[in-house]
């Protein structure tokens, strides 16, 4: 199950890079792409795993340990990557409002239900 969730968001990854402005031609490469998705495949399942076990957390608690979480597995040029796989995933788009406050208005159940949809099909 973690190689078809390290493939999904290889993809992601993948279509994230090569749509943006900043980066860098000389890493565009499928293993650039299968190192990061082997460090975000585990930080999103954590993301998911802490938004399971904790009963309706407040947008500050959500945007703390989101951070924290990403912290956990990412280096600080790679977070941001980790939030927009997030969005990519509930939104299906890379960028969105501020993550806390759209998973708050979403409401956690629909937010990890989407996620989940998403993450899982194929």
């Amino acid at each position: 199950m973690m190689d078809f969730l390290e493939k999904k968001i290889s993809a992601y990854v993948y279509l994230f890079y090569d749509d943006s402005d900043n980066f860098d031609k000389k890493t565009k490469n499928l293993d650039y792409y299968r190192i990061l998705s082997k460090k975000l495949t585990p930080a999103v399942l954590d993301f998911i795993s802490y938004l399971e076990n904790n009963n309706d957390p407040t947008e500050e608690e959500i945007q703390f340990n989101s951070y924290e979480i990403a912290k956990k597995y990412l280096n600080k040029d790679e977070i941001r990557m980790f939030f927009s796989v997030l969005y990519i995933l509930s939104l299906k788009q890379k960028e969105g409002p501020r993550f806390a406050s759209m998973v708050k208005f979403m409401g956690v159940d629909r937010f990890l239900s989407s996620l989940k949809e998403n993450l899982y099909s194929n």
